[in-house]
């Protein structure tokens, strides 16, 4: 199969069986969602140079998590979010902030972790309108991986 399909030389590409505007909402977001995932991978690269295992797992996880909302909701695959948001419930809890974090002194995994967060945060904040139909669990979801990826970010060298 080749790389270049031209399908998309027209300003229009596949989504849920039709051809959309690349300009449009729903591939608007997913372009925000593949940055989010590149930016997790890179910050499992650099949890995999630090040597940090349980990170690494972490992240792989919430890798996971993000592709299947992209099946979700790009494709209308039916997955279980159910379990992932327990995970991050889980990893959330018990934590508590006592003061402001300045990401500004940090090293690499910490800061590329903080960078994956953002991307989630901004790919949250452009979910489709029917999302919450799609599946209820979406933004509940997308709003947790972030607290997971800051909490992660934290435990991995703000100073």
């Amino acid at each position: 199969m080749p790389v270049t399909t031209k399908t998309g030389d027209d300003g229009k590409t596949a989504w849920r069986n039709a051809r959309v505007s690349k300009s449009s909402k729903e591939i608007i977001f997913l372009g925000f969602m593949d940055r989010a995932m590149a930016e997790v991978a890179m910050a499992r690269v650099h949890a995999k140079s630090f040597g940090d295992a349980t990170i690494e797992g972490d992240l792989k996880q919430i890798a996971s998590a993000l592709s299947d909302v992209c099946a979700i909701l790009a494709a209308d695959v039916p997955r279980n979010l159910q379990p992932i948001l327990d995970w991050c419930t889980h990893k959330t809890s018990g934590i508590e902030l006592t003061h402001f974090i300045d990401f500004g002194e940090t090293n690499a995994l910490a800061a590329s972790i903080n960078l994956a967060r953002t991307s989630v945060r901004l790919a949250e904040s452009h979910l489709p309108d029917f999302c919450d139909e799609q599946n209820p669990n979406i933004r509940p979801l997308m709003n947790r991986l972030s607290d997971v990826l800051f909490t992660l970010a934290i435990q991995s060298g703000v100073i």
